[in-house]
């Protein structure tokens, strides 16, 4: 296991610098989501082009700031999760998990980490948000990606594992066989 370091200061400095323009402008919970362009975090090679890649915003924002003085980042960061967990809003819950994902992601390669958002603080939160999702939101494509994430995040199944195989079991019935309307 290696130790975790930041990335080169020049790679990641515009991106501190946009992130604490962001914090005064008092908009800290947009970049988490990045639905808005001027609060959305990437990089050329993103995967996510719609929304922040939290992978950039933990690395070249959210560490580097904690590193170098901003320690209250780490409270703020599961406020702020912890804000999303609890919203009726795929989009959101789906980017905890991202965070979540890409925590477990590093972890596995690099001990101790600047800060590390406790999971089992918010893996309840969102299980009981998913619970009482709509319908209607239960068979869109960021629902299908939060799904896999659960999937793909072991400790989902370890602290809340019957919660877990309902919601999934839940997903794959509504998700792969949509109710069908015979009124044509």
């Amino acid at each position: 296991m290696q130790t975790y370091k930041l990335k080169n200061k020049e790679n990641y400095k515009h991106f501190v610098k946009h992130y604490l323009e962001v914090m005064r402008e008092g908009k800290e919970a947009e970049a988490f989501l990045g639905e808005d362009v001027r609060y959305r975090f990437q990089q050329r090679n993103s995967m996510i082009t719609e929304y922040t890649d939290i992978q950039v915003l933990l690395e070249y924002c959210l560490f580097p700031l904690y590193i170098e003085s901003d320690k209250d980042i780490e409270r703020r960061t599961f406020e702020i999760l912890k804000e999303f967990s609890l919203s009726i809003d795929e989009k959101k819950i789906w980017q905890v998990t991202e965070y979540l994902l890409i925590q477990d992601f590093v972890l596995a390669e690099y001990k101790p980490l600047p800060f590390e958002i406790d999971t089992r603080k918010l893996v309840p939160l969102i299980l009981d948000t998913i619970e009482k999702l709509p319908s209607e939101l239960k068979t869109s494509g960021y629902y299908s990606r939060l799904i896999g994430n659960i999937k793909s995040i072991p400790s989902f199944k370890s602290y809340e594992g019957e919660k877990v195989e309902k919601i999934l079991k839940e997903f794959k019935e509504k998700y792969y066989n949509p109710p069908k309307d015979i009124n044509l």
